[in-house]
């Protein structure tokens, strides 16, 4: 399965010109890695039948930065999943942003996943702790309980193939303050145990399992390198900077075979022996929050990592 690159522009660019520049630009440089890299667009809702224009055929995908769940109806500003499903391929739900500026719960975000997979569309789920959540060791539990709600809707055996997790820590959104490899290597295997709980033993078999927060150019390659890290949901870089990222993840996959599995046994020798009582721990903090006390985060605080960088 080929590297993903999710680009969401966000409320980015202003105008259609600079939309259309773009997604031009992006596809330039997807159309060389093809069989190493898949690159979807995120445009806002304004620019996506500009852009769509451009990219529909090719080997660039795009899709929205949310939905509703509702089909039709009184819901004034809201777009529905089916909608979009004659304009894009793709959907965000459930990113930080709308979590955290717009109120969106588990709850919601739930049904934004189960009503975009109905309407055929691949999603991008998004998942991650706030900072004082980090800084108190509950990664684990609060990231097991938004992935468990996110599943309590979805049939795995049907959709697990046009479904992805993207865990991106909310402390590192935008910072400039990424989180470490070898801190986010453990969550994203929390993220596949927990899917394969909920729909049963090789549910996350297709499951694409990204990473996001204030990647860049510089640190895409330290993430795509990790074994079990299917690609990067990009943003906080800029929607023009996304276009260098493209090559960066190809340079590293050239390398000779030795020397990646070689980064694969760094990576790997980083997942120390608690980790799996940490999985346990994170799931079973769902029904008793002993567990969830007696269990230490083994985590420095994000203002430590912020102070020693």
């Amino acid at each position: 399965m080929a590297t993903l690159l999710a680009a969401n522009w966000k409320m980015n660019p202003l105008t259609a010109n600079e939309a259309t520049r773009l997604a031009r630009a992006t596809l330039g440089a997807a159309q060389p890695h093809a069989s190493r890299v898949e690159v979807v667009i995120f445009p806002p809702f304004t620019w996506l039948r500009e852009v769509g224009a451009i990219v529909r055929g090719t080997v660039v995908g795009v899709g929205a930065q949310d939905c509703y769940w509702e089909e039709t109806g009184a819901f004034a500003g809201a777009v529905s999943a089916g909608m979009l499903a004659g304009w894009c391929r793709w959907v965000i739900v459930g990113h930080s942003e709308r979590r955290t500026l717009f109120g969106e719960t588990d709850d919601q975000v739930s049904r934004k996943a189960r009503a975009a997979l109905d309407a055929g569309l691949n999603v991008i789920v998004c998942v991650g702790e706030r900072e004082d959540q980090f800084d108190g060791g509950q990664t684990d539990e609060v990231v097991s309980a938004q992935v468990h709600r996110a599943m309590s809707r979805i049939d795995p055996a049907a959709t697990n193939s046009r479904l992805a997790f993207a865990y991106e820590p909310l402390w590192a959104i935008g910072s400039g303050h990424n989180a470490r490899p070898h801190e986010v290597l453990p969550t994203l295997e929390l993220v596949r145990h927990v899917v394969n709980e909920v729909g049963g033993a090789g549910a996350a078999i297709d499951l694409r399992v990204l990473y996001g927060g204030s990647v860049n150019e510089e640190n895409v390659t330290s993430y795509v390198g990790l074994p079990g890290c299917d690609g990067c949901l990009i943003g906080g870089c800029g929607a023009h900077k996304f276009v260098r990222t493209i090559d960066w993840p190809v340079r590293m996959l050239r390398q000779p075979i030795g020397f990646r599995r070689w980064i694969a046994l760094m990576a790997s020798t980083a997942r120390s022996h608690w980790m799996r009582s940490r999985i346990h721990g994170a799931t079973g903090a769902l029904h008793s929050k002993e567990s969830a006390t007696a269990r230490p985060s083994g985590r420095r605080s994000a203002a430590a990592l912020v102070k020693q960088r």
